[in-house]
């Protein structure tokens, strides 16, 4: 189901669900309070999705088809290849915090082993996974970058972004004298520079920032 064919009130709908997939996850989400929060009665959300399952499909599909797109714009829009692997990373991060729900059911997909994650959503992902591959098989080709996984650099990158977005309140009640928690930019920036590190075969400090 594309976002052209959706009316307003399945849009709605797709908006009030995703949000509650964010905060209760799948099997906390009830289709009763999905309903009254949308302001809909069940039967009209059945009449746009077919059940509970179809409409985690639709609503997580479509949210990592937009994060993702954006990230392979960002990539394919520079040349070098230390700069795809640095863009892929900051881009990431930055949609990432624009759209916090996607990190959020990210964490909880995790954390349950992905019992739930719909095919066409983890499609998705995967497009993130062969980009990357993309990317460090052209730094291995050009003697840039050291033969290293491109599965477990992806986990890497997708956990340390996810875990950071999802733990902000985590982080703000902690009391401290001095500032701990560093801005977005400062700690992708840092988790750019370690993995970039550790790919290139001549190590440098790189200093990069959203």
């Amino acid at each position: 189901m594309s976002e052209k064919k959706l009316s307003k009130t399945a849009l709605n709908i797709l908006q009030v669900s995703t949000q509650m997939f964010a905060d209760h996850g799948y099997e906390g989400t009830i289709m009763d309070n999905l309903a009254e929060q949308a302001g809909v009665n069940k039967a009209s959300i059945y009449y746009h999705f077919k059940d509970k399952e179809h409409l985690y499909e639709v609503c997580l599909t479509q949210q990592f088809q937009v994060l993702v797109d954006h990230v392979i714009a960002d990539v394919e829009a520079v040349n070098d290849t230390t700069q795809k692997l640095t863009q892929l990373i900051l881009s990431f991060a930055k949609k990432a915090d624009e759209m916090p729900e996607v990190p959020s059911i990210l964490m909880r997909e995790l954390a349950s082993g992905g019992v739930n994650m719909p095919v066409p959503a983890r499609e998705q992902l995967q497009r993130i996974l062969f980009k990357l591959k993309e990317i460090l098989d052209r730094g291995v080709n050009e003697g840039v970058f050291n033969a290293i996984d491109p599965f477990s650099t992806h986990i890497m990158i997708i956990g340390s972004i996810c875990f950071f977005v999802t733990s902000k309140p985590m982080r703000d009640a902690i009391k401290a004298s001095t500032q701990l928690d560093p801005k977005l930019e400062e700690a992708m920036g840092s988790v750019a520079d370690i993995i970039l590190n550790g790919m290139l075969k001549s190590p440098i400090k790189t200093g990069n920032k959203i």
